[in-house]
């Protein structure tokens, strides 16, 4: 029997899904592999799906190498593992991906060096950056012509975990603070850019687990204290929104609740009056708007809400599920897409499923139910040009790496417009 519970383990090969304005002749539905990355039945365990330009990089086995990079440009040929960096079923475990001009950097280790590597997309390109180095947190930004993240150099004196940067060559690859002196480390986390400044939450004992700023550089990096005084705000879920900074965090008053920071200033939106949280979980961006998850004034569950970062124009979308959460930290990302927002909610009826917003109540409707006795648990969502892939499961193929053709909504979706899933040759 097949376990729905654990989507990122149950993803086996890539599909496209192409939609259409009127419904498809059955024999044209009938689905078709692209590539069957572990061959049978098997699941090829693909994760880390990072899109740049018109490729989408990843990690997976094929049942003989273990875990390590491909790539795909949604074709059959052009799905392809890049290198065996560490033969043997052990593999190198890629992961932590981020793009400079020309390159992927990621995290591996070829059982000799486990570090920064980088890659055109090519085997021969393949290059360690530093080894004897430790990336944790599992996010790399980019700003500028650098890539920040939090890491430590494997034994060596105050090697704890802070705030690095790197151009994608040994000599620029550099720490940038030590923000918490000593062997104490900071772990800096939920590193996003707006404009040149770096926001990111990190921990010092003066502070406690605070917002900070960087431009790059050690004097330039300081602390944004939103719970002043030693108590931690712990900031989290940073999302830069235009050229605006929204996160969660708490001020020690009013519990977690939505912030923004504008122009180096901070304001609290008070979604859940007094000292409940109202919480502010998977913000995304569209335009100028952050969609989020929230408890709102605790009388609903987890659901969809809005914000244009004030009080007065921030709102809940829709009541999912009027029977309780239709949303969570677990199962409930949110992309944007051609207007809209793609997510995964519960009703309360047919479980975790694929779901789409235009912002407004009667705009934001069940989009596809995958799994028709069970959760299709939509997750994964990454963009390559006019496509949104993802992973979902149903009965007939497990979890699967699905696709949808984002130009049928280009001039809007309308009531009676048929989704037609159709998984095409290459």
């Amino acid at each position: 029997m097949l376990d729905f519970r654990r989507p990122a383990q149950r993803i086996a090969a890539i599909i496209i899904v192409t939609f259409c304005m009127t419904v498809i002749p059955a024999q044209a539905e009938d689905p078709y592999l692209v590539r069957d990355i572990w061959t049978g039945p098997e699941n090829s365990y693909l994760t880390q799906l990072y899109a740049v330009d018109d490729l989408v990089f990843f990690r997976a086995t094929n049942g003989t190498d273990g875990l390590e990079l491909y790539r795909s440009n949604g074709s059959a040929s052009g799905t392809i593992q890049i290198e065996d960096l560490r033969p043997g079923s052990t593999g190198s475990n890629p992961s932590t991906f981020c793009d400079l001009p020309g390159h992927l950097l990621f995290t591996a280790s070829d059982g000799v060096d486990s570090g920064l590597w980088r890659s055109d997309g090519t085997p021969e390109s393949i290059t360690l950056i530093k080894g004897d180095f430790i990336i944790s947190g599992g996010r790399m930004e980019r700003m500028g012509n650098h890539v920040y993240f939090p890491a430590s150099v494997v034994g060596a004196s105050g090697g704890d975990t802070e705030l690095w940067r790197s151009d994608g060559t040994l000599v620029g690859t550099e720490r940038v603070k030590d923000i918490n002196p000593g062997n104490v480390a900071s772990d800096p986390e939920y590193m996003v850019a707006v404009g040149s400044t770096l926001y990111f939450a990190a921990y010092d004992t003066t502070h406690g687990t605070e917002l900070w700023s960087s431009d790059g550089t050690e004097i330039g990096t300081v602390v944004f204290d939103i719970n002043d005084g030693g108590p931690s705000s712990s900031p989290s879920e940073l999302t830069r929104i235009g050229d605006r900074l929204f996160l969660m965090a708490n001020n020690g008053v009013d519990g977690a609740e939505l912030w923004v920071v504008d122009a180096g200033s901070a304001s609290m939106i008070d979604i859940c009056s007094g000292s409940c949280s109202g919480g502010a979980g998977g913000i995304t961006e569209v335009g100028d708007l952050a969609y989020f998850r929230s408890l709102g004034d605790g009388t609903t569950g987890p659901e969809l809400w809005r914000s244009n970062g004030t009080q007065a124009g921030t709102w809940m979308v829709k009541d999912i599920n009027p029977w309780g959460d239709s949303m969570n930290n677990v199962n409930s990302e949110i992309i944007a897409a051609s207007e809209l927002i793609f997510f995964s909610a519960d009703n309360g009826i047919n479980g975790f499923e694929l779901w789409r917003s235009d912002g407004t109540e009667a705009g934001t409707t069940m989009a596809y139910n995958f799994h028709t006795t069970g959760n299709g648990y939509p997750s994964l969502f990454t963009r390559i040009g006019d496509v949104l892939l993802f992973s979902a499961g149903n009965l007939d193929y497990g979890y699967e790496l699905w696709g949808l053709n984002l130009c049928l909504f280009c001039d809007g979706f309308e009531e009676g417009d048929t989704l037609a899933w159709t998984i095409v040759m290459p």
